[in-house]
This record gives structure tokens, sequence and C-alpha cells, in this order.
């Protein structure tokens, strides 16, 4: 890979070689990534025009940052170079409300939603997509972070993140961050420890199907609507087929300044998702795929099947020689 290097006016001054790399990119929804990258190169090597503010990417990919850090090992004749990913830019900011109002109402086209939260933030260095997604969002925002804000959005949509690094018109980089659809690969991957592929599996049927949604007024006067989870996944409001007695799981969802009853069907849709069943699943594998997209897994002794994301990758390794291993589940 050509790793390209500039200066703080974002000015390409090189290309990095013999280095040891590890870029993380991950989802802060489902994983522990710190979005971060270090760099290890001979002390002889490293470039004097890097500083603190620096540029490192690879272009084509979302593999690359900003320079934050540095570190020194005279005893091995090395230098650290630490920093930050596109996506931990994100999480380094957060969505507030616009002056005198309660909440940032993400509502429309996801890449012009996505273009009204970062195009004023990173200095035109992270920007939204001018393509449109074909993904309209509905989500509201009060004081959230920027990276956990976009991933809950678009995943309500069954939309991930993609983050590519490219040239704009006038020749400068820029990430370019934009909404797709999320990839279900589990037909094309289904990994099992048939193949000595390491599976850590949980399911457990204990997930909520029938939330009660409380509203604007009091007591008799109170907007109460109920929301049913069929066994088939759907969510309505009709209880002619509701799931009853013993597998019956309900809660309360009180939304009493929700100023419509659309509204208040929305959040308490998204009651189902925070109140699932349990599953859980970890595994490594070496498949080229994308965070956010869906891949299956098996475990043959006590048959537990899933469908889970991927929730982060990893390149690591020489420069010449990285290889990217992804995982999935929690």
């Amino acid at each position: 890979m050509d790793l390209i290097y500039t200066d703080t006016s974002y000015i390409e001054k090189g290309v990095l070689k013999r280095c040891e790399i590890d870029f993380e990119v991950g989802s802060v929804l489902n994983s522990s990534s710190t979005n971060d990258f270090q760099i290890i190169l001979p002390t002889d090597l490293f470039p004097k025009e890097i500083e603190e503010g620096s540029l490192i990417y690879e272009v084509g990919s979302e593999y690359g940052g900003v320079v934050r850090g540095f570190g020194s090992d005279t005893s091995k004749n090395r230098v650290t170079i630490y920093g930050i990913m596109w996506r931990g830019l994100l999480s380094k900011k957060i969505i507030e409300p616009p002056a005198n109002q309660a909440y940032y109402q993400a509502r429309g086209e996801a890449n012009l939603v996505l273009a009204d939260l970062v195009n004023d933030e990173f200095n035109d260095l992270l920007i939204a997509s001018d393509d449109t997604s074909g993904i309209s969002v509905y989500r509201d925002f009060r004081y959230t972070n920027m990276l956990e804000g976009i991933e809950n959005m678009l995943s309500d949509q069954s939309a991930r993140i993609e983050i590519t690094t490219s040239y704009n018109a006038e020749d400068r980089i820029q990430a370019i961050i934009s909404a797709v659809p999320i990839s279900d690969l589990s037909n094309e991957y289904e990994f099992s420890n048939d193949y000595g592929i390491t599976l850590n599996a949980k399911k457990m049927k204990n997930g909520v199907n029938h939330v009660i949604c409380l509203g604007q007024g009091e007591l008799t006067e109170r907007t109460v609507i109920h929301l049913y989870k069929l066994e088939d996944g759907t969510i309505t409001t009709d209880s002619a087929d509701a799931i009853k007695g013993l597998d019956e799981y309900t809660i309360t969802y009180d939304y009493s300044s929700a100023e419509t009853e659309e509204d208040l069907i929305e959040g308490g849709k998204k009651q189902f998702a925070n109140n699932a069943d349990e599953e859980s699943l970890s595994i490594t594998i070496s498949e080229s795929v994308e965070v956010g997209d869906i891949v299956g897994a098996r475990e043959r002794i006590t048959g537990i099947y899933m469908k889970k994301p991927v929730t982060q990758k990893v390149l690591k390794g020489n420069i010449d020689r990285a290889k990217v291993s992804y995982k999935v589940g929690e």
C-alpha cells in the first residue's frame, strides 16, 4: 500500500517506507474500537515534515487520519507516530440542538443530513458525499456523541457509514463520508467451528415483544398506544396475532413530551431493538467485508446460529505485508 504523508498544511510530502502499521476501524455501538492508528519506523527514516496536525492516509480507502503525537525509543532507534482515524474525529464531536430547540432533528436524505452535521466541523477535511444515498433518516439528538449518533441514525434504516479518502476538484485530499446500505453476506460467509475458527456465542430468548407507549396527558386523558412485535418480527398496533401468556414480555415507554402520536410510535419501536433477545457472538475472521456488514456463524454443538454485523477491522503488520483482520460481534 502507498501510505502518503503531508505537512500541517495538508501538502503531500512523500510515501512512508519500511514501517510497521496498526490501523483500527470500528463501530462504537458494538465494539470497544478506539478508531486510531500508530506507525513505527526507524529513526533515520522519520520524515521531518510530519508534525502534529499532519495527515497520513491511503487514497481510496478509509485508512488514514490526523497525526496527534509521537513516541521515541532510542534503545531501538525507532519512532512511533500516533494518530486519530477519520471515524475517531467524528467521535470527538457532539450533536447539539439548535438554539431554542430541545433536539437536533435529523430528517430526510441521509447524505444531506450528514452534510449538515459534519461539513462545518472539520475545516473541509471530512465532508459528506454530494451523491444521493437513496436512504431517508429520522432521528432526534440531544447532546449525542456524533459518531454514535450517526451510527444509530443509519442503523435504523439498515445502513452504515462509508468513508473514502480522495482528491477534490482542487486536487486537495478529503475524507468523504456517505451512507450506504448494509450488505447481508450471511449466505456468502457462514463461519463455524468446523474450520477451526474459535466462536464465543450466546443466544437467549428474553426480548420484549409488547411495548406500552405513554404519551401526553394525565391519568385517563393520557395517550396510550400498545405496540406488539409478532413472531415474524413485524411491529403492529393490532393485538390479534400478538404473543400472549408465558412468552409475553412487556415494558412501558414514557415519552410525555412526544408532540404527535407518530413520534410516540417511532420512539416505541426503538424499544424493541433496545430490549431484544440476547444474542452475542465473538469471532475473528480474515475475509474482505466492511464494518456494519452482516455475516453468519454457526456453532455445531449447541446448534446456535445467528447473523451479526462486522464490528471492527484492523490493518496491521509491515507496510508491505500488512493483513486485515475483522471482528464479528461484541
